[in-house]
């Protein structure tokens, strides 16, 4: 029994010992008392944070900081681009070089309906030779009852001249009128004068005074000017004749002029309708130039047309320029526009006939 309490007191000694040591020495710290998933949440709390301290310190964008596409307002107004004249390439190899008038000078004065043949002496400046598959064309103007097409008579090769002739008729209201044409190659293809063989060459006659006809005996005819009466400066007004130039001085710095719609004839809603009508011209030498649209009818029916505002450039270049105008168009109308060059010259294009039935 003494041997059994000796062998535990023994036992509890050694015990409270080995406590003791353990105690006493501190423990080394080892690889497993490191938790990878705290390492983790501790450093998506401090990304969390430091984005929402970033968010924090970034000033959110305000009603008036806010960008929203601007939609442009647009005013209409007449887009000028200098390009060779209709059907002209301005590299073709087919040149015309203006040599002279050989009749009926510029400015030449006519009576109403009096006939009369214009020659031009031309130059085939280009490196292809002239057949009879060519021909002079009338171009723009005023036509004056001349053909539309010539054939040249005979081969012209380059370097040589030849004199080109017209029959015209000066038409039978006092005014300045000018005509336009060009000479078209086998192609089809419209060339001229001038750098780009682009220019027309034109005649320029003033119709004064009466027309004396013979055709079947001598008849006089006293012409007099139509009155035009209209509204306002910018409201198409009602004529019973075309505008006439009162100008006097001779110019050519502008000419060749032209204009077309594109829809001579609808029928439909009008709420309103935008009609667009191109033009064009010709600038010979730079110049200053101010051109209008403008309308008339012989009934009346194009009181319902606004017209866009007169048009002015500074410094225009040399060349065709093709443009645009926007004719608002509110209840039916009949009638037609044409387009007036101001200044420098007084010149008129032909008229375009337009028919409008609004429902």
């Amino acid at each position: 029994m003494a041997r059994k309490k000796y062998s535990l007191w023994a036992a509890l000694t050694i015990f409270a010992i080995m406590l003791s040591a353990c105690q006493s020495e501190p423990a080394e710290p080892t690889a497993t008392q490191v938790d990878p998933a705290a390492i983790f949440t501790a450093a998506a709390k401090t990304a969390s944070f430091l984005q929402t301290e970033i968010a924090a310190s970034t000033p959110s964008p305000t009603a008036s900081e806010t960008l929203a596409p601007v939609t442009p307002t647009i005013t209409p107004t007449l887009t000028l681009t200098p390009t060779v004249a209709s059907g002209a390439t301005g590299v073709s190899p087919d040149k015309a070089d203006f040599v002279s008038d050989v009749s009926v000078p510029d400015e030449t004065q006519f009576a109403p309906g009096q006939s009369f043949t214009k020659t031009w002496r031309i130059k085939n400046s280009g490196t292809t030779t002239w057949t009879t598959d060519y021909a002079l064309v009338y171009a723009t103007g005023n036509q004056m009852g001349g053909a539309a097409s010539i054939p040249l008579t005979s081969s012209i090769v380059p370097g040589s001249s030849v004199d080109l002739s017209v029959d015209l008729i000066a038409p039978m209201e006092q005014g300045r009128y000018v005509s336009y044409w060009m000479l078209r190659n086998t192609s089809g293809t419209n060339f001229g004068v001038g750098p780009n063989a682009d220019q027309a060459i034109f005649v320029v006659i003033n119709v004064v005074g009466s027309a004396t006809l013979t055709p079947t005996g001598q008849t006089t005819t006293s012409v007099t000017p139509t009155a035009t009466t209209g509204s306002s400066a910018n409201t198409a007004t009602a004529t019973n004749a075309a505008p006439t130039s009162t100008s006097t001085t001779a110019s050519a710095a502008v000419g060749n002029l032209g204009i077309s719609v594109s829809t001579p004839n609808y029928s439909g809603a009008c709420a309103p309708y935008l009609l667009e009508v191109p033009v064009s011209f010709t600038v010979y030498e730079e110049t200053d130039i101010s051109f209008e649209l403008i309308a008339g009818s012989d009934t009346g029916g194009m009181s319902n047309v606004l017209l866009p505002d007169p048009a002015s450039y500074s410094n225009m270049p040399v060349g065709t320029h093709p443009g645009k105008f926007t004719v608002t168009i509110f209840d039916s109308s009949s009638g037609w526009l044409q387009f007036h060059v101001i200044s420098p010259v007084d010149l008129y294009s032909s008229k375009v006939n337009i028919l409008f039935t609004c429902e």
